[in-house]
């Protein structure tokens, strides 16, 4: 653990990532906070999260939320790759810290949300690549990261891809149906 933190502190926005490694160790993925009717768009059904993270496309380009996300990603290793030197520095930095990262994740979600676990992981290291990248000017990797921070999985669009038009999935959350739209019907 002492390396990790040492590692961290080489990193030129370690606060900003340390943020990703610290809510990975907490106890608090997929964990609602009190937060949650500041949200819209939140469903509770897994099967129907799952069908907007993995099945309905979105946009002119017809991408899943996985495929979209993935754009988002090659942005961020564009950059990387933009700089050999950069690229070596940060791989070797992170690399560790994001095994740790894959463990700690590993270790939180009920059997009913395993299937969950390769796109979360793939997220909180995608937060932690966009922070060491761009620090906190990346919009859609902030979102993302504070959808998580806030107990949720982001799992896919309303309407739009605009991170403002997220779905959110919430494993156990009252919703005050007067306060919230139905965002969701296939």
């Amino acid at each position: 653990m002492e390396e990790m933190v040492r590692k961290i502190d080489d990193i030129s926005n370690f606060k900003l990532v340390n943020e990703v490694f610290q809510f990975a160790r907490s106890n608090k993925l997929l964990t609602p906070t009190d937060d949650t009717k500041k949200h819209k768009n939140v469903i509770c059904e897994l099967d129907e999260a799952k069908y907007y993270a993995w099945e309905k496309t979105y946009g002119d380009d017809e991408l899943t939320w996985a495929d979209y996300r993935a754009n988002k990603v090659s942005d961020i290793w564009e950059k990387i790759y933009e700089n050999d030197d950069k690229f070596s520095d940060i791989e070797n930095l992170l690399t560790s810290i994001l095994e740790e990262l894959s463990e700690e994740v590993k270790r939180k979600p009920d059997r009913k949300h395993s299937a969950l676990l390769d796109d979360v992981i793939s997220d909180l290291e995608a937060c932690i690549y966009s922070r060491v990248i761009e620090a906190d000017s990346n919009s859609f990797f902030g979102g993302v990261f504070s959808s998580y921070t806030d107990g949720f999985w982001p799992c896919g669009f309303k309407s739009s891809t605009n991170i403002n038009d997220i779905i959110l999935y919430s494993r156990s959350v009252e919703i005050n149906k007067q306060d919230t739209q139905s965002c969701c019907s296939k």
